[in-house]
């Protein structure tokens, strides 16, 4: 897809073409892929915002991070999550004092879903507290 951020923006099934033409429309920067469910684009971080509050077709925006990596078993999907640039997209809370005791940073920690198709990790239980484990690391 090229260099800076990848997005997928989802539509509903048959309007990935139509969510294609509104972004065009609205000049959304970036390299634009139409696939099933919706529309990858390689952009800027303008690109995330201008989708995101400007489209009226998008369903929602999904901000990828890192290269998409092969996981059959729980020891690769580990070693995957560890590679992924957490600290660049999640932000830390700074230290604060609360009632004269400092208060150490805290993750700011974003609702993580899982769903899986075809594939040996089966358990979305486990891998959701597989990935909630590598952003708290």
């Amino acid at each position: 897809m090229g260099a800076g951020h990848r997005l997928f923006i989802s539509v509903a099934s048959g309007l990935e073409r139509c969510l294609e033409h509104e972004l065009q429309m609205l000049a959304v920067p970036g390299r634009m892929e139409v696939t099933a469910g919706g529309v990858l684009v390689a952009g800027s971080i303008k690109s995330i915002w201008h989708a995101a509050l400007e489209s009226r077709v998008a369903e929602s925006v999904h901000l990828m991070l890192g290269e998409p990596f092969h996981a059959p078993d729980t020891r690769a999907l580990d070693s995957g999550l560890r590679r992924l640039p957490w600290e660049e997209y999640l932000r830390l809370r700074t230290p604060c004092e609360q009632g004269g005791v400092n208060v150490p940073a805290s993750l700011e920690v974003p609702v993580v879903t899982v769903s899986t198709q075809r594939s040996r990790l089966y358990h979305t239980g486990l891998i959701q507290e597989r990935v909630m484990a590598a952003i708290e690391a």
